[in-house]
């Protein structure tokens, strides 16, 4: 074999195990769904009263996406005090799509339009008005609706960083002294953890940092220094933000202040989400 051909050889054996080498787990097989149960499904959320905060990165780190801090004003929510769990996502869809199923881990490996057609059928479950208008991959959000919904990723910030405070170990800083109390991150046994072992933040709020990634209604797009009230992202996009770092990102990729963005119709062996409400 040529020297020439023997670089070929390694250089595909490369691109082949560098395409290994990622998150996404899109081969991941959905077991066909069951029957879903029926009856209420009990879901433990927390009053967020609205207030302004200054959104985004204050700190010296490398999150170019996460500047410029701006003035965010938040109508008041609800925020679900638990990300969901297997045990309820297969309740209200009749599937689960989680490679380590247990009752008590957060769904894992869903899509963000699976995400959403779960709020949607919650809703219907208990009682209350769609969110959701879906048609094929087209989703339109009516956030007059009483229903469950993902926040937006204003929202999510604001109730992970305790109604956007900003001294707090979890928001800006990577101290592990403290960040190990919060958090299950940087290869902690290499999968999702058991809901709520952790200490919650100062509104009662669990798993907010690591555990999984939380997917967020807002399409991906870049910060602005304007002031906005009740923001919900870019008109269009590629990715969806998904906020919160996981079992797996270190230290600094599990501050609340980190951005990520994510293909919504993906699985992702770190992706999971909470619910929202609109308060009125």
């Amino acid at each position: 074999m040529s020297a020439k051909n023997t670089i070929s050889v390694f250089s595909l054996i490369l691109v082949l195990l560098m395409s290994g080498c990622s998150i996404s787990k899109q081969t991941v097989p959905v077991p066909e769904p069951k029957i879903p149960e029926t009856g209420y499904v009990t879901i433990e959320e927390m009053p967020v009263d609205g207030g302004t905060f200054k959104m985004g990165d204050f700190g010296d780190g490398e999150n170019p996406d996460g500047k410029p801090q701006h003035n965010v004003t938040l109508s008041s929510f609800y925020m679900g005090v638990y990300e969901i769990s297997q045990e309820i996502f297969e309740n209200v869809t009749g599937m689960n799509p989680s490679v380590y199923k247990d009752k008590n881990l957060p769904v894992t490996h869903v899509t963000w339009y699976e995400a959403v057609h779960f709020c949607n059928m919650l809703s219907e479950r208990n009682g209350y008005d769609k969110v959701y208008t879906i048609i094929d991959r087209n989703v339109s959000a009516d956030f007059g609706k009483n229903g469950y919904r993902l926040p937006t990723e204003a929202e999510w910030e604001y109730a992970a960083r305790s109604r956007g405070r900003m001294d707090r170990p979890w928001s800006g800083t990577a101290n592990e002294d403290k960040l190990h109390d919060y958090a299950w991150y940087y290869w902690d046994d290499e999968h999702a953890h058991p809901l709520g072992q952790k200490r919650p933040n100062e509104l009662g709020i669990h798993d907010m940092t690591g555990n999984v990634e939380e997917w967020c209604w807002d399409w991906y797009g870049p910060y602005t220094a304007a002031s906005k009230k009740d923001p919900r992202g870019p008109a269009s996009g590629t990715y969806r933000v998904a906020r919160g770092g996981a079992w797996n990102w270190d230290a600094d990729y599990s501050r609340t202040l980190r951005r990520d963005g994510f293909t919504p119709d993906k699985r992702y062996d770190i992706m999971g989400f909470r619910i929202a409400r609109t308060a009125f």
